[in-house]
């Protein structure tokens, strides 16, 4: 069907030489100008990757399916690194000769990339009508039909006809023009994109490698991670159409009778039927789930009601409609319920077939105080030959989750757990998540063990896994063994332990000083964390951060899942990686550009490859009190970690391989990979189709990817919401903050407990200052006093509104101690 379509749109494209193109235009005596504007359209042509220049041949044709225009982003040892849909790809250069940021045509052969020709670098046009006159001569004719002529064309039926046309449009090739509802031959300048969504609710879009922040104006109905139809018009991008909802649930309220919003969204305008109001008879106020329409009128998009979940004014509704609005679901089904209710809760004899029995063995998990879903344990012994053996234990929880049971359905939709302050959103069940599945103390629980021998130096030199049962002894709490590493106090209950303990912790500072000297990245990132009542109301905020006991585990986590990693990829298998690709060269460098401009001495960005730069830049502005903000900018120009079938390694972490498998309980690929593990001896005598494997983890990686982003998103507007009820509260304090970022019309600060808010220029109180958008600073045209990123203030409140989420403050002061630290540095 899908062919045939393609056929009746684009019967034969045309191969055309110049000559012809210039007769087809109506050129007679063509002058050198006109010559050279044809060039520059056709240029642009193949830029877009819609007309290819065969130099061989000396003649144009359609783009070839497999060839992709990208921009060169790094040169080294004759080996070029670009992007092809918004991942590093890299090509031998074969002695061209080629310049950073040229343009490209790249031929994937493969799994590889092969370098075609160089384009350079294009220049603007100012004809955009002739770009669309030139391509059309490419195809016979420019084909328009409505859905009923289509239908009578290829004699299919409706759900055929109508699904071809579907996954056309997915693919870029027709699209319906909603105006008269003719489909279409995609325009060159027409792109089909996913609009993704940052946390703070911006969107920015990948076309050709390269990354477009959305203007607002073109975001009006777009949900996160939709994927969407965009018109480019030089620099302008606009919004055609939304092609597919990827998370089209949100939750609603009403209003009026006749009035409903999205809670929590102003950025979508939606309405439901007349006879949903008579129907249901629904009070102002109540809240109930619905799916957005793909389609508007008036930029309005129709409602498809599901189900009613409470009121506005029902404890934690606030809290429940971010998550829902983020794609996450909450409450339970009869059938998930009833399979976790009738899940084992012991572990039976029977269980521990062919497990190895390890509950004689001193193991123990180290968890933050309130934790109730423990998925790993440890336990360690020092070898004669001086070496450590470090065990880590991991909750088998594949054993009771079967592939496509209820909950597993479950996990594949939410793909991850939500934390936020009052509530867990559970990725599977918490009957299960905290019950048989957590590595509760004095309990058997069935574990897949991971164990490692590591070297003095912090090597791995032997790796093995299987599965085992363990009954760990103690629940210990990050803060108590904090108090052992940080105090020498051993708090009561630890004695037996305070040498397991103590071993950990030098093997721990072991493997810990070998990922620096790799060049592995630490942001010293803290985390705001708010402080509850009995009722889980917000009475306090402070910040948390990593002591000794909290890198100890990250640093045996990471270690697991390193070795894991290494011994998958060896075995040469369909597998799940942890991807962090190298930096933009031109992010890094326009942050070092922006953090050097504002007063701070870094080095220079010569290689964004090599890891060890970023570190040596993070170390030299460590000891700043404002490090929280600065680190925070070169953290944004990282790219962000994803999960895929491909190994990239991870930058971020200076590994080659890097997997995830240490949180099964809530992480869908963790969870995923013990399913891998659990068939491998399938997967290796191909028992398990390898093809339809790699088609599966592929989907589930990029639902994974898209859905830990919502996660991140959700607990940021969260958090967002509890500042504002926080700071309700206590309006008359002053906070000590500092600037996070300067826009054109206000400065974004955050306090040093982490509330973020918004200062706007006339709320400075100390004097007049003006905007310089190349420095990102204000200055005071009178006292040549400038306010920059990083810059100190003290904040009064001013007001919040609660809708957008966004705190506004005065600012009173500006410290003298900051203006006269900065002359000094």
């Amino acid at each position: 069907m899908k062919n045939e379509l393609i056929k009746i749109f684009k019967p034969t494209p045309k191969t055309l030489t110049l000559n012809d193109i210039k007769d087809a235009l109506g050129y007679k005596n063509i002058t050198k100008a006109e010559r050279h504007h044809i060039d520059k359209n056709l240029q642009k042509l193949e830029l877009d990757g819609k007309v290819y220049y065969d130099f061989i041949n000396n003649c144009y044709y359609i783009f070839p399916s497999n060839f992709f225009v990208s921009k060169i982003y790094r040169i080294n040892d004759g080996v070029i690194t670009f992007g092809v849909n918004g991942k590093y790809e890299k090509a031998k250069l074969n002695n061209n000769e080629a310049k950073k940021k040229d343009f490209i045509v790249v031929k994937k052969e493969n799994d590889s990339y092969k370098l075609v020709k160089i384009i350079g670098k294009p220049e603007e046009l100012e004809n955009i009508e002739d770009l669309e006159k030139i391509y059309s001569l490419f195809n016979p004719y420019s084909a328009s039909f409505t859905f009923k002529e289509l239908l009578k064309m290829t004699k299919s039926n409706e759900d055929e006809l109508n699904n071809a046309l579907k996954e056309l449009e997915n693919e870029g090739i027709l699209y319906l023009d909603n105006e008269d509802e003719h489909y279409k031959t995609m325009p060159s300048n027409y792109f089909v994109t996913t609009a993704e969504a940052t946390r703070k609710g911006f969107y920015n879009v990948t076309l050709n490698g390269i990354i477009y922040n959305l203007p607002l104006e073109s975001t009006n109905g777009i949900l996160p991670f939709d994927k969407v139809l965009l018109k480019k018009e030089g620099k302008n991008i606009s919004l055609v159409k939304i092609i597919k909802r990827a998370l089209p649930d949100v939750v609603c309220e009403v209003v009026d009778e006749k009035t409903i919003k999205v809670v929590g969204n102003t950025n979508i305008n939606v309405r439901c039927t007349e006879e949903f109001f008579k129907n249901l008879h629904l009070p102002i106020g109540t809240r109930f789930m619905g799916s957005v329409s793909e389609n508007e009128v008036n930029n309005i998009y129709n409602i498809h009601f599901n189900k009613v979940i409470g009121h506005k004014y029902q404890v934690n509704a606030e809290q429940e409609a971010i998550v829902i609005n983020n794609g996450f679901k909450v409450h339970y089904s009869k059938e998930e319920d009833n399979q976790a209710y009738k899940t084992k809760t012991t572990v039976t004899e029977e269980d521990k077939i062919g497990r190895v029995d390890l509950t004689n063995r001193k193991i123990f998990t180290i968890d933050g105080a309130g934790t109730k879903d423990m998925d790993d344990a440890a336990s360690i012994t020092k070898k004669d030959n001086g070496n450590y053996l470090l065990d880590i234990h991991i909750s088998h929880v594949s054993r009771y989750i079967p592939i496509n049971s209820p909950l597993f359905l479950r996990a594949v939709h939410n793909t991850t757990s939500v934390y936020l302050a009052n509530k867990v959103v559970h990725m599977l069940h918490p009957q299960i998540s905290n019950g048989i599945c957590s590595l509760n103390p004095n309990e058997e629980r069935l574990t897949k063990t991971y164990q490692m021998e590591i070297d003095p130096r912090g090597n791995i030199v032997d790796f093995n896994y299987f599965d085992s049962v363990i009954k760990s002894r103690k629940k210990m709490t990050y803060e108590e063994c904090n108090e052992i590493f940080e105090n020498n106090k051993i708090p009561d209950g630890y004695e037996d332990y305070v040498n397991d303990l103590l071993l950990m912790q030098e093997l721990a500072q072991i493997i810990e000083n070998r990922r620096r000297e790799n060049g592995c990245l630490d942001f010293g990132n803290k985390e705001i964390e708010f402080i509850l009542d009995d009722e889980d109301k917000i009475i306090g905020v402070t910040t948390r951060s990593q002591g000794p006991a909290e890198k100890l585990i990250e640093n045996f986590m990471v270690a697991t899942n390193e070795a894991l990693a290494e011994f998958m990829y060896n075995l040469g298998i369909e597998f799940v990686y942890r991807n962090h690709e190298i930096p933009y060269d031109d992010k890094v460098k326009e942050t070092v550009k922006l953090i050097t401009q504002i007063g701070y001495k870094v080095d220079s960005i010569k290689n964004g490859d090599d890891p060890h730069v970023i570190q040596r830049i993070i170390d030299s502005l460590s000891t700043k009190e404002e490090f929280f903000i600065l680190s925070s900018l070169l953290l944004r120009s990282m790219q962000k970690a994803y999960f895929s079938t491909e190994n990239k390694g991870h930058y971020g972490l200076a590994l080659n391989a890097y997997s995830q498998t240490t949180s099964p309980i809530r992480r869908l690929m963790d969870l995923i990979i013990e399913y891998i593990l659990d068939d491998l001896d399938k997967i290796l005598d191909g028992t398990i189709n390898m093809d339809e494997l790699k088609s599966t983890l592929n989907s589930l990686c990029q639902r994974a990817s898209i859905m830990e982003r919502c996660a991140d998103k959700a607990e940021y507007e969260s958090n967002k919401l509890n500042m504002i009820d926080y700071v309700l509260k206590h309006q008359d304090l002053e906070y000590t903050a500092y600037i996070q970022d300067i826009t054109p019309r206000y400065m974004v600060i955050k306090t040093k407990e982490l509330i973020e808010g918004i200062v706007y220029f006339e709320d400075i109180l100390d004097g007049f200052y003006e905007y310089n958008p190349e420095c990102r600073w204000l200055e005071n045209p009178h006292t040549k006093h400038r306010i920059t990123i990083g810059s100190k203030l003290n904040l009064q409140f001013k007001e919040a509104d609660r809708e957008y989420r966004i705190l506004k403050f005065y600012a009173t002061t500006l410290t003298k101690e900051n203006i006269l630290a900065r002359k000094k540095d």
